[in-house]
């Protein structure tokens, strides 16, 4: 099975808040979320928790492009604008790749390109057979 087609696989997470993998190689991904009711706040804007969500999948598909399975170690996200429009892109970028982590810088725009949010993920590598 090709490594999109690992990614879109049904997930409540990613059924919930509407994610599209639309790539993810040699350390590099994008993600793209719809915008509807279910990932809005009450002030009608998209939640943080779903864009972090959103930035956390982009650093992890950006990851495991490398074929080895990682987990989130280390994040943080900023926030610059709320989040509106009808789909929300976030792009991820390795920094840093060693033996066990990888730094995964990702930004997240809306569908008219304004800068929402911006975040830096550390990710562990992990062996899968131990699960």
């Amino acid at each position: 099975m090709e490594l999109m087609d690992v990614l879109n696989q049904k997930s409540i997470i990613s059924d919930n808040l509407n994610l599209r993998f639309v790539s993810a190689q040699n350390g590099e991904s994008e993600i793209r979320m719809s915008i509807d009711e279910k990932v809005l706040n009450p002030y009608q804007i998209v939640h943080g928790g779903a864009i972090f969500t959103l930035a956390d999948s982009a650093a992890g598909a950006a990851a495991i492009s490398f074929n080895d399975a990682y987990v989130t170690m280390d994040s943080f996200i900023s926030f610059m604008n709320p989040g509106v429009g009808s789909e929300l892109i976030a792009k991820a970028k390795t920094n840093y790749k060693g033996d066990d982590t990888c730094v995964i810088e990702v930004e997240v725009k809306n569908d008219m390109d304004l800068l929402i949010a911006k975040g830096m993920f550390t990710m562990f590598k992990i062996d899968v057979s131990a699960f």
